[in-house]
């Protein structure tokens, strides 16, 4: 019921987008496009294998929230949050990361929740400090999957 609205907050932030998250999400600029994007997200909910949540403020999309490379057997996810262009620092990521944790808990029985960042991306880290995540280290080419080379990401948990 929100794919308008989230392709309007795509629309909005592709820009911002793009540096973190690459073309795959950052340029999805069609009803069509958007519309596959949630019946992924949809599908993989039912299966129990990633969650994606959109983040309102009222009918206005201002985020996007997930939970996904969830390891049912030693009870792990990746944590991952996106803020609408416009709708920064008034506190809707912390808090978007804070329900994220709670639903990994509580719902997926999740005991651990790990937010991969790149170190260049001040404002992801500051919320992931936020919301009470401790960093555990720099990892070494972690993050490969746009084009370029591979680059390092701080690691950040969230323990139950």
């Amino acid at each position: 019921g929100h794919a308008d609205a989230l392709l309007d907050a795509i629309r909005d932030s592709a820009a911002d987008l793009l540096p973190w998250l690459g073309p795959r999400y950052a340029a999805l600029q069609t009803r069509a496009e958007v519309d596959a994007f949630i019946a992924e997200w949809t599908a993989g909910a039912a299966g129990g294998t990633q969650f994606g949540f959109v983040a309102l403020d009222e009918a206005r999309v201002v985020g996007f929230g997930l939970l996904n490379q969830i390891n049912p057997f030693h009870r792990f996810g990746n944590l991952g949050y996106w803020v609408r262009t416009g709708a920064t620092g008034r506190g809707v990521a912390t808090a978007l990361v804070r329900q994220l944790a709670a639903f990994g808990f509580d719902t997926v029985g999740l005991d651990r929740l790990e937010l991969v960042i790149e170190p260049a991306n001040a404002a992801s880290v500051r919320v992931a400090e936020k919301a009470g995540a401790v960093r555990e280290g720099l990892l070494r080419k972690r993050l490969a999957g746009r084009e370029g080379p591979a680059r390092n990401a701080y690691m950040y948990s969230l323990v139950r």
